[in-house]
């Protein structure tokens, strides 16, 4: 009856000719190598060390929930991630876990 929630959560990879691996669902390739359809060009998802330069050049942390929220803005140019249905449904649940 252990009904908690386990605190890390990993996904497991099966490399071509390796062992099993597994990385942590907020190593910044996790998004990437689970929906290669959504990004093709292999972005990096966010990850803790994440930084953004400001206009004055200072460097700032990212916080997951700035990261995601970048990610899913509506812009006036098109952007195939919101073309996507289901899938683009099931980023966003797995982005709100990774948070949770």
């Amino acid at each position: 009856e252990d009904s908690e929630v386990p605190i890390h959560r990993h996904i497991a990879i099966h490399p071509c000719s390796q062992d099993l691996q597994t990385i942590e669902i907020i190593d910044p390739n996790c998004d990437p190598m689970t929906y290669p359809l959504l990004f093709p060009h292999e972005d990096k998802g966010w990850y803790q060390e994440l930084e953004k330069i400001d206009q004055s050049r200072n460097r700032e942390r990212v916080s997951m929930l700035q990261f995601y929220s970048y990610r899913l803005a509506i812009r006036p140019t098109f952007s195939a991630i919101h073309y996507r249905g289901k899938l683009f449904q099931q980023y966003i649940v797995d982005a709100y876990v990774k948070g949770e």
